[in-house]
């Protein structure tokens, strides 16, 4: 299993971070790896609400049933996925206060035979720059922060079968 993580320190209140991480509809803005909505998006979103969507990583499209395991505003949000071929995704959203911002999060655990070997660790590595360029969208869609700002690395960043 791939175990991935990455922060990054933006310039808003923790409840405005929380506002927009939690903006499903504005994912396709700003998180890589999401391509579309194959489901309705709920008027609100609370523990136990169903979606799906298509994913890519490297190129690799697949589609994925996501259900909210915990949803904590403005704290974090889990997500559980289940994609074709046994494919299981876990995408932990986490915004905490620092300083006169705020520090966005996420965590994302890859697993199931699909991603076992070389091939898992392709995807780890491609998913790892994946998180870094998302968050660095998040911070220029959200704060109209230019490229200059960059995603602080985390270094207990690692990824494992």
């Amino acid at each position: 299993m791939a175990k991935l993580s990455g922060s990054i320190d933006v310039p808003l209140p923790p409840e405005a971070a929380w506002q927009h991480a939690s903006d499903l509809s504005r994912y396709r803005e700003w998180l890589t790896i999401h391509r579309v909505w194959r489901s309705s998006l709920p008027d609100e979103i609370d523990k136990g609400t169903v979606i799906e969507s298509i994913v890519e990583v490297k190129g690799m499209y697949n589609r994925v049933k996501w259900t909210v395991v915990r949803y904590k505003p403005p704290e974090g949000m889990t997500l559980d996925g289940d994609g074709v071929g046994g494919v299981k995704v876990k995408l932990m959203a986490k915004v905490a206060p620092r300083d006169d911002g705020s520090v966005v999060s996420f965590d994302v655990h890859l697993g199931g035979p699909a991603l076992f070997g070389p091939i898992g660790m392709i995807v780890a590595a491609a998913l790892r720059r994946d998180i870094n360029e998302s968050l660095q969208n998040f911070l220029t869609v959200f704060t109209g922060t230019g490229p200059s700002s960059r995603p602080k690395p985390n270094r207990d960043d690692r990824s494992r079968r």
